[in-house]
C-alpha cells in the first residue's frame, strides 16, 4: 500500500503491547517511530519517562522515539527538563516532537525542542494548522531559520498546497486554523479537542449541552480514580463516556461501558497508578463488570479469522476491515466505490470553470472569452 513508516504507540506505556506489532512491522522493512505520550499527573514526571524510555528501548528497538503531546499540555519550561532526560537514553536515535496548539503554546514547544537536539518537528500547512492541530509549516520555517536552523522545505511548494486549502475551505464553507487563546482548564480535564466536540455532541442529543462544565469536572475526578490514563484514543472516548453517564444518572458508576470494565481491570495494560479500591468495587457491582472481570483477551491466528468472517479468497486489506467494522460499514464504503480524489484547482480558475460547466447537464451552449483567449463548446443534451 506504500506505507513505509508506522507509528506505533501505547498510551499506557505498556510495551508488552507493542512487542508483536512492532516485530511485524519491522520484519515487513517498515521505519518504527514509537511515542512516549505526554500527560500531567503525579505519576508522569520526567523520572517517569526517562525510566519508560530505557524499557522502550530495550524491549522494542525503534528506529525513532517521539513525543506524542496529542493533548497540546507541554509547556516550555517542562520541555527544556524532558527533552534532555529522553535524549540520554535514545543512543543515537533521532528524536521527534508531535505537539499539539490546544493551549496556544505548541509552536513555543516545538521551537524550544529543536535548540535541545529535537530532530524532527510535525507541522501542518497553514489553513488546518493551529487550534488542536499543528504548528503551521509556515510560522516553524520562518522562525527556525531566524535562529540559525537549516531545513529543508521548500517554500513555494508550502504556499501553492496553502493556497489550495484555503480555497477549498471558501468553496466549502469551512474554516481554517486559527491561534488558540490559552486556557488553564485544558491542564485540569486534559481532553483532546476533538473529544471535546464529541461531549457536546452526546449532551445535545439529550438536550444537555448546558452541562458540558459538569462532565468535564467528572472527567478529571474519574481519571485520577483510574489511576491517571493519558487522555488519548481509546482512553478518552472511555473516560468521558463514563463521565458522562456519572453526570446524566445522577449517580457515580451506577452503570459503565464494556471498555470501562476491562480498563479498570488491566485488560489493556497496566495503569500508570492502581485504580482505587472504592471504584473497583464498584465497577465490579456493573453489568459489565461481572462480564469482564474474569474475561481473557481472545487470541484467534489469521486463518482463525478468515473462517469467522467466512469468506474464502478476499484480498488482506478486506479481511481487516471485516475484522475492524460491521459488515454493513464495510458494504457501504465497497458499494460507494473509490474515493474521487479529483478537485477543483483553485489556481487555474478558467480550467475550474470550464470544469465545472462541462460537468454540467442543464448547458448545451458555451462560449469563455478572456483577453486574447476564445473558447466555444457545443454538446446535445439529453432528457
Amino acid at each position: 500500500n506504500g506505507i513505509k513508516r508506522l507509528m506505533i504507540f501505547d498510551a499506557l506505556h505498556d510495551w508488552s503491547n507493542l512487542a508483536l506489532s512492532v516485530a511485524a512491522a519491522k520484519a515487513a522493512g517498515l521505519e518504527v517511530s514509537v511515542p512516549l505520550v505526554y500527560s500531567l499527573s503525579p505519576v508522569h514526571t520526567d523520572e517517569f519517562y526517562g525510566q519508560k524510555t530505557v524499557e522502550m528501548i530495550a524491549a522494542l528497538d525503534p528506529d525513532t522515539v517521539m513525543i506524542k503531546d496529542s493533548i497540546g499540555l507541554l509547556t516550555p519550561e517542562r520541555v527544556r527538563t524532558l527533552v534532555p532526560t529522553i535524549k540520554r537514553h535514545i543512543g543515537d536515535r533521532s528524536l521527534e516532537m508531535h505537539s499539539h496548539c490546544t493551549t496556544g503554546l505548541g509552536p513555543l514547544c516545538c521551537l524550544e525542542s529543536v535548540k535541545l537536539g529535537v530532530d524532527t518537528i510535525y507541522t501542518c500547512v497553514s489553513p488546518l494548522a493551529n487550534g488542536p492541530s499543528h504548528p503551521s509549516v509556515e510560522n516553524m520555517t520562518m522562525n527556525l531559520r531566524r535562529l540559525g536552523f537549516a531545513t529543508p522545505i521548500d517554500q513555494s511548494a508550502v504556499e501553492g498546497i496553502a493556497d489550495h486549502f484555503l480555497y477549498v475551505a471558501r468553496r466549502e464553507g469551512m474554516a481554517v486554523g486559527v491561534p488558540a487563546e490559552y486556557d488553564a482548564f485544558q491542564y485540569v480535564h486534559q481532553v483532546p479537542g476533538g473529544m471535546i466536540t464529541n461531549l457536546k455532541f452526546m449532551l445535545a442529543q439529550r438536550n444537555m449541552e448546558h452541562r458540558i462544565g459538569e462532565v468535564l469536572e467528572e472527567i478529571s475526578v474519574i481519571r485520577e480514580e483510574w489511576g491517571y490514563p493519558v487522555m488519548i484514543t481509546p482512553f478518552s472516548q472511555i473516560v468521558g463516556t463514563q463521565a458522562v453517564l456519572n453526570v446524566l444518572l445522577g449517580e457515580r458508576y451506577k452503570t459503565t461501558t464494556a471498555e470501562g470494565a476491562r480498563y479498570v481491570f488491566g485488560h489493556y495494560g497496566k495503569t500508570p497508578a492502581p485504580v482505587e479500591q472504592n471504584v473497583l468495587d464498584k465497577i465490579s457491582n456493573t453489568v459489565e463488570g461481572m462480564r469482564f472481570s474474569k474475561w481473557v483477551q481472545p487470541q484467534p491466528s489469521m486463518e482463525d479469522l478468515r473462517k469467522e468472517i467466512g469468506r474464502p479468497g478476499i484480498s488482506d486489506d478486506e479481511l481487516l476491515l471485516r475484522i475492524l467494522f460491521p459488515e454493513e460499514h464495510v458494504e457501504a464504503t465497497r458499494a460507494a466505490g473509490p474515493i474521487n480524489t479529483h478537485y477543483t484547482r483553485g489556481d487555474k480558475p478558467v480550467m475550474a470553470l470550464i470544469q465545472e460547466l462541462t460537468a454540467r447537464n442543464d448547458y448545451g451552449y458555451i462560449h469563455l472569452e478572456k483577453k486574447e483567449f476564445s473558447l466555444t463548446l457545443h454538446k446535445e443534451i439529453r432528457k
